[in-house]
């Protein structure tokens, strides 16, 4: 009994680990969390990533633009935000 709530205890946490590090889920999460405001949601799309880079397009309030993101030991982090132009 103690083997199987091992085994589910560490799938449970290899799960959450992996929804973590998605960075189709981690980027548009950490970009909303420092930009979307109640008023102004904030459309992250699309999510291109390679290795420890990514670059994010974004849409808020009729402007959009680009992200380029780096990944450290902090999780994701902004290099470059620019708008359309």
């Amino acid at each position: 009994m103690k083997k199987i709530i091992a085994i589910l205890a560490g799938v449970m946490l290899a799960s959450m680990a992996s929804a973590d590090d998605d960075p189709q889920q981690a980027i548009p999460a950490r970009l909303k969390v420092m930009f979307e405001r109640p008023h102004k949601p904030l459309d992250i799309a699309p999510v291109v990533v390679h290795a420890d880079w990514a670059i994010a397009g974004w849409r808020q309030d009729g402007r959009g633009g680009r992200a380029l993101m780096k990944k450290t030991h902090h999780g994701w982090s902004i290099y470059l935000c620019s708008g359309d132009s």
